[in-house]
């Protein structure tokens, strides 16, 4: 397993969660983006490559909150904001886990 994790950079735990649990957090996902209101202020990008959200304060503010992050190249139209909220969020973070029942 540990060889695996230097090669590849994670790991694979076979059934550490049942189908039904990925099922609910999958589900609570989607309805928390879905529920949120975004608006054309959100323009925080998690981006792994170039870093450029070290220097965000919106990301640097969301170590004790539930908060969305955009695709880098999220078209974040009006529309999209309302319909296609899904294709442009790249991760929710970062009390997720403490926040929020089903992810607990």
């Amino acid at each position: 397993m540990s060889e695996f994790w230097q090669d590849n950079g994670y790991i694979v735990i076979e059934d550490f969660y049942s189908e039904d649990q990925c099922n609910q957090l999958i589900h609570r996902s989607q309805y928390l983006i879905e529920n949120n209101v975004f608006n054309n202020s959100l323009k925080s990008v998690f981006d792994t490559v170039s870093q450029s959200h070290k220097d965000d304060r919106y990301f640097l503010e969301s170590g004790d909150k539930i908060r969305f992050f955009l695709e880098e190249k999220a078209n974040i139209s009006e529309k999209n904001l309302k319909t296609n909220k899904q294709f442009i969020i790249n991760k929710i973070g970062h009390a997720l886990h403490d926040l929020d029942e089903v992810f607990y």
